[in-house]
């Protein structure tokens, strides 16, 4: 793999390791995947900056077969409050976008 696609992974890659990094290192003790990581990890920056934000955890059926059985959540989303609306916003589909 040479040329964009190869820096394309390098980065998704950093990115998906760089992201761990900071949660442990902000957020000591916190576990999950990683989508749990990174809205957590948003969740913190905005309530830091006086707003007010939740982690929502859930499903993302992409990739997974029609029929399968999830038997637990496997993605993560923020709700923010601004300007006195909730918004949903997804992270993990920022990042690897």
């Amino acid at each position: 793999m040479q040329g964009l696609p190869a820096l394309a992974c390098c980065m998704h890659a950093w990115l998906q390791h760089g992201m761990l990094l900071a949660v442990q290192a902000l957020l000591p003790g916190h576990s999950g995947t990683w989508a749990e990581c990174v809205t957590a990890l948003l969740v913190a920056v905005a309530r830091e900056c006086g707003l007010e934000a939740v982690q929502i955890s859930g499903w993302w059926r992409e990739g997974i077969p029609p029929g399968s059985r999830i038997v637990t959540h496997n993605h993560a989303w923020v709700a923010l409050k601004t300007n006195g609306r909730w918004r949903l916003l997804d992270p993990v589909h920022a990042i690897i976008r």
